[in-house]
Order: structure tokens, then sequence, then C-alpha cells
């Protein structure tokens, strides 16, 4: 096996977005609990580009073609990039990531450690965040996190989502919901919005009503982050759906996508980041 490395650049250095086939999926780029995840150890090298680098290893979770029909996939990611510096919810850690050179044969294998938050960035809630000896988020299904998902449009709104405004989208009982709101355009910022858009209790219990089986949202909180309760959050823990949140889905147009958003199977845990990516089969 030739030791250079496995990775897929473009002209900027950074992961093809493109690269892969269909049936791969998003590969998640070394998502971790809390505690240390070694790969490396103490001889720490340009550390500020570690994560950039992990990134760029991991990187095949593109969808080119679907090579049952040949057709071409506009696969677009939504997810949050994982560096030091980024936006988290006020109160959580940093990611902190640490690389060494460690020669070994006739290679110098770059290898890396890195310490975060299982909510960093885009992650998904599983019931147990909220409630204790609710399921955790090896314990969910996989089949939530793949298929087909609704988008629905609510850039319009300047506060907070009403029950009227999801009814207005006609949703059908069944379905997987992605609410995309101006957040997305806040989720780059490196301080937290707490204007941010929020929604009302009323409408997670008109989701829930419609049996959806998960929902996706632009922002940290799916509540008000004026107010120290999570309401909302708490509808759905109790009805155990899982929320998926901080998707970037500013470059997403409201409609039926094809999605992959699947979760490590951190056993016992509360949450897992994840690779949030989605497409619609060309014409």
């Amino acid at each position: 096996m030739s030791c250079k490395h496995l990775q897929a650049t473009n002209e900027h250095g950074v992961g093809s977005r493109g690269s892969g086939s269909w049936f791969l999926g998003p590969t998640i780029a070394v998502l971790l609990v809390m505690t240390n995840f070694s790969l490396a150890a103490d001889d720490v090298t340009r550390p500020g580009q570690c994560i950039q680098n992990i990134l760029r290893y991991f990187s095949l979770f593109g969808v080119k073609r679907n090579m049952g029909t040949g057709k071409l996939l506009n696969v677009q990611d939504l997810t949050i990039p994982i560096r030091e510096g980024m936006l988290v919810f006020p109160g959580d850690p940093m990611p902190i990531c640490r690389s060494k050179t460690v020669p070994f044969g006739n290679c110098n294998l770059s290898m890396s450690e890195i310490q975060l938050s299982v909510h960093s960035g885009t992650h998904v809630d599983a019931p147990a965040h909220f409630i204790a000896g609710a399921k955790t988020i090896e314990q969910l299904p996989t089949d939530i996190f793949v298929g087909q998902v609704v988008v629905i449009d609510l850039s319009h709104k300047t506060n907070v989502i009403l029950r009227q405004d999801l009814d207005r989208a006609h949703i059908s009982k069944g379905e997987k919901i992605f609410i995309k709101t101006r957040n997305s355009l806040s989720l780059h910022d490196p301080v937290y919005n707490s204007q941010h858009i929020y929604l009302d209790q009323e409408a997670a219990r008109y989701l829930v009503d419609k049996n959806i089986r998960l929902l996706g949202f632009d922002y940290y909180n799916i509540d008000s982050s004026q107010v120290e309760t999570l309401e909302s959050h708490l509808v759905f823990a109790r009805a155990g759906i899982p929320v998926i949140v901080a998707i970037d889905m500013s470059q997403l147009q409201a409609g039926t996508y094809h999605f992959s958003a699947v979760p490590l199977p951190l056993v016992g845990v509360e949450a897992s980041p994840v690779r949030v990516v989605a497409w619609r089969d060309s014409p």
C-alpha cells in the first residue's frame, strides 16, 4: 500500500465536494466525544490547521453520480465546518486540535488529536439530551437520518415561527422536516445571535401532531435564547423525535430532497455531530 495521503483536494487545497460514489453517503470527519480521542499524542505542529487537515483526509462524503441511473447529482453540504474559533453555543467549549508528524518506515505520518463537545457545529440531539433515561444517540434508528426530507422556507419570518406558519406549508403525516430561516446567515458569524428566529411551543406541538420523524433547524437553539426554558425542545424529546440543529440552509431552496445526516453510534451519549448533505436528481 502506498503511503501517499489519501485525500481529494481542489485547487485551494480543500477536500473535493464532488468525489466519491453515491453509496458512500456522508463520511463524518472525525467526530468525537468530549474526551480525547488520540490519533496522535504530544508533539504539536500547526494546530491552527489541524482540523482542516482532518476534514480533507476524510472528505469521502461526496455524491457525484447515481450509479443506478447515471444521472449527475447536485449535492449540497449543509454542515458547519468544525474548526478552532468556530461559533458554538454559549458556554460550550471550543474545539481543540493538536497535530504532529510521526516517522513510520518510509513515511512521515500526520497524526492528530481532537477534543470537542458532541454539540459542536451541526449536530443531532437525541431525547436523552433533555430527558433522563430517554433514548441516546445510538438507540435511534439509522433510517431516520437518510431518505427524503421536506425543506420549508420561512426566511420571511423576523422573530418567532407560529403554528399557522407551518399550517400553510401543508405538511403531510410522517415526513422529515427541515425549517429554513434567516438564521442560516448567522451561522458563520463569530458571535452567537441571541435574537435568532425560534419555534413557538404550539408550532412544535403541531409538528408532533403531524408525526414528523425528524426536525432540522438552522441555528443552535430551536427555543428562544432570551429565556432559559426549552419548551419546544421538550415537546420533541417527549415524542422521541430527534432534532438536528445548526444546519446551514442558506443556499437551499424549498422543496423535497434526498438527504443523509447519520450520527456516530456513540453509546450512552445524548448527541453527535453529523455531516448533513442534501441532493436532488438532475432532470
